[in-house]
């Protein structure tokens, strides 16, 4: 996936079937993230306004590169033809210029989302 969002960012990730059958699929699979100065800036970096005297964190500049990896664990179960829940475990470390930015708190993060879903 590529996309513009304040700054050039892609997603580059390769997910792999490991249990698949009608009632259930199972999905694993490591990503990265790059993206370009404008965007790394935008989000990990701080600008001489902003680092004011007042403020707690010196100015930084983000620069473009590996933004962050990740591995992921997805399952979708059907529960019925139309009825369906999926499942996501995920782990994401921030690399580069985005993990040494003064704003991050950890660099490690952990995800998880459950849905319902209805399909027409």
């Amino acid at each position: 996936m590529i996309g513009v969002v304040d700054g050039l960012v892609g997603d580059l990730g390769v997910y792999v079937p490991v249990v698949g059958n009608r009632k259930l699929v199972v999905f694993v699979g490591p990503a990265v993230t790059l993206a370009d100065d404008r965007y790394m800036q935008r989000y990990f970096g701080i600008g001489t306004i902003q680092a004011s005297p007042n403020s707690r964190f010196p100015p930084y500049r983000a620069h473009a590169g590996f933004a962050n990896a990740n591995f992921d664990v997805s399952a979708i179960y059907h529960i019925t033809e139309q009825w369906l829940i999926d499942a996501d475990l995920g782990y994401e470390r921030l690399l580069a210029s985005a993990a040494d930015s003064p704003i991050v708190q950890s660099k490690n993060q952990f995800g998880t989302s459950l849905t319902v879903a209805y399909e027409f």
